[in-house]
């Protein structure tokens, strides 16, 4: 047996993106009615699955960055050549960014709704009066990469704040990305990461140890390393089957190892935090072989 051609092509489809608009909405709103100190400055945007368009109908919450502008990190440059670009200490601290935006989403939703105690975001939950969506709000401030002085790509990092590991991601990078490699396969490709993402659903039933091991964001990353003409085929079966293949060949051959994630400024492959674990990578994909047998 296989999965039906009708039930992929259904798992195809994006969900409803109207909520999640709502949900970053009502949080601009609660950012823009703080009075902040007046040396902050910030930007807030969507980011994951509803900023790349790849959500599917499950998926009820939506990630939100807000990140801090006034003050920056980098990595490429030394003391020296801080001094001679200009660069001189920010008037406040990334935790006192922190704070404000805590204080500016307690003061807008209550302190019932708004929990800061998470490791790397903070959660807004979802009210009963409104179609709000749980958010998961990362707090961060600029990241810049330098050679030779230039930078090279910029990002955002935030600290992890139960193990203090710093966490350097690059979403806009991962969605211009994204885009391209869309475009590159026909158009096909965030059809089929919603399609993987469904089958991962499917997989998981409920299970949070199995929700934890297979993260969408990685699911996403593992089939950007995907050929572009592997997504070429006339029918969905043709096109699961044909990634399906490629990635046990890959893991087969070590090849998963040069993998990337959709930024390419990381290796998607390791035991970094903003890594997936190669076993746990590689039961995803046995467990999607069995599903494609045993649908």
């Amino acid at each position: 047996m296989s999965i039906p051609e009708s039930q992929l092509q259904t798992w195809t489809n994006q969900g409803s993106i109207t909520n999640s608009a709502l949900t970053h909405k009502v949080l601009r709103n609660a950012l823009a009615r703080h009075s902040w100190s007046k040396e902050i400055r910030y930007d807030d945007y969507l980011q994951g699955s509803y900023a790349n368009t790849t959500n599917i109908w499950s998926e009820s919450d939506v990630d939100i960055v807000i990140e801090c502008t006034s003050i920056f990190f980098h990595d490429g440059i030394d003391e020296a050549d801080q001094q001679s670009l200009g660069f001189y200490p920010g008037s406040h601290s990334f935790d006192d960014f922190r704070n404000e935006v805590i204080n500016a989403l307690v003061s807008y939703y209550g302190s019932s709704y708004v929990d800061s105690s998470g490791a790397n975001s903070i959660k807004v939950l979802p009210s009963d009066t409104n179609n709000r969506l749980y958010a998961d709000v990362v707090v961060c401030a600029s990241y810049r990469d330098y050679y030779n002085r230039r930078v090279t790509a910029e990002g955002i990092t935030f600290w992890n704040r139960k193990t203090h590991t710093q966490i350097v991601n690059y979403p806009k990078i991962h969605k211009a990305n994204g885009a391209t490699k869309n475009s590159n396969s026909l158009g096909r490709y965030k059809q089929t990461v919603r399609m993987f993402k469904n089958a991962r659903r499917y997989m998981i039933e409920g299970n949070e140890e199995l929700r934890k091991k297979f993260s969408s964001y990685f699911v996403e990353s593992l089939l950007y390393n995907v050929p572009n003409q592997k997504f070429y085929g006339s029918t969905w079966q043709q096109i699961f089957t044909n990634i399906l293949i490629f990635l046990i060949e890959a893991f087969e051959q070590d090849a998963v190892d040069s993998f990337t994630t959709q930024s390419e400024k990381h290796y998607l492959i390791g035991n970094h935090p903003v890594q997936w674990s190669k076993q746990n990578a590689q039961e995803f994909v046995t467990r999607l072989n069995e599903l494609w047998a045993n649908y």
